[in-house]
């Protein structure tokens, strides 16, 4: 099925894809410089198993577990899965020490720096292009200009709240609709029960939201350039030696789903680009997120986190240094 790319809406059937379920971007010679303290690797015992915070029931949990009734990569042996509800979430079991790592989004990662949480990148392991904003047809919000006094529903702190934005500042719609955060674990069928007229959703709600409102529900395209990540980080200071099979892990597991993605009908493929990698890209998103959450008084007033800070490349890095493509990675 041909995609119409208009600002307008569009039906949502191309969004209900089999493989979209299973899935939730030259390296310098300074990435493979061992920052100051990198913890030093014990090659005389085994890998600590650790537990990776994931919201299973979204993208990034079935990256983790590819199938939920078949678990591989990372579920099967590198580590325990710790189930959260959103991103968010994932960071708040990662700072209670509930998890050791956790697979969150972009804008996840910039609110808590900003709370000042520790954490470190690892690896970003998939992004993906968001197409638009739900929207409840049947109501009559088939175009973006219809939208004035509509309710718009978000769930703080993901990557859909930051791309909601950001559709309404495109569309100068930001002071004419009334901005409502959703609970995450009924974020669809808050849409789906009237409580918001349109929402900006990522998966897994996007395809709940599909599922329960079927050719109600349209999609209002904008080309904002923005692409989402999906970011596996950690508490800070473990041994490269215990990171390593969970990277070694996911890296099985997305090479899966690309194989399995490859075999798909062109037109029923997701928009995901799954694959370790850690991008000059995630750094610059990182930045252009932490303005916009000062801008919107998300975060407190101040100097910003120094996000290049938070990266750790060199983990990554011993798997594949071609990886890696930071300007600067720098030293700790």
């Amino acid at each position: 099925m041909t995609m119409r790319r208009h600002r307008v809406a569009l039906p949502l059937a191309w969004l209900a894809r089999p493989f979209a379920t299973g899935l939730w971007s030259t390296f310098g010679a300074l990435a493979t410089t061992a920052h100051a303290n990198e913890p030093t690797m014990t090659a005389d015992r085994p890998a600590r198993r650790l537990r990776l915070a994931s919201p299973v029931t979204s993208a990034t949990g079935s990256l983790a577990l590819v199938d939920p009734a078949r678990p591989v990569g990372v579920a099967a042996g590198a580590a325990d899965l710790v189930p959260c509800a959103s991103g968010p979430l994932c960071l708040q079991r990662l700072a209670e020490g509930q998890a050791d790592l956790a697979l969150v989004g972009d804008t996840a990662i910039v609110l808590a720096a900003h709370a000042g949480q520790p954490l470190e990148v690892l690896a970003t392991v998939s992004t993906t292009r968001l197409p638009g904003l739900l929207a409840r047809g049947d109501r009559g919000y088939l175009r973006p200009d219809r939208l004035p006094g509509a309710r718009v529903g978000y769930i703080h702190g993901t990557s859909g709240h930051y791309f909601t934005d950001l559709f309404l500042t495109f569309h100068r719609l930001s002071d004419q609709v009334r901005r409502v955060p959703l609970d995450p674990s009924r974020a669809a069928q808050a849409l789906a029960a009237g409580e918001v007229d349109a929402a900006g959703l990522l998966d897994p709600w996007r395809q709940q939201a599909q599922a329960l409102l079927g050719e109600r529900l349209v999609l209002l395209t904008a080309s904002l350039g923005y692409t989402a990540t999906v970011n596996l980080v950690a508490r800070p200071g473990q041994p490269s030696h215990d990171l390593l099979p969970v990277l070694r892990g996911l890296q099985q597991a997305v090479t899966a789903l690309n194989t399995a993605g490859a075999a798909e009908p062109p037109d029923a493929r997701s928009g995901y680009r799954h694959g370790l990698r850690l991008e000059q890209s995630l750094l610059n998103q990182l930045e252009a997120q932490s303005r916009w959450a000062q801008r919107e008084g998300l975060v407190p007033e101040g100097a910003p986190p120094d996000f290049l800070q938070l990266m750790r490349p060199q983990v990554l890095a011993q798997i594949d240094p071609t990886r890696v493509t930071l300007v600067s990675p720098g030293v700790r």
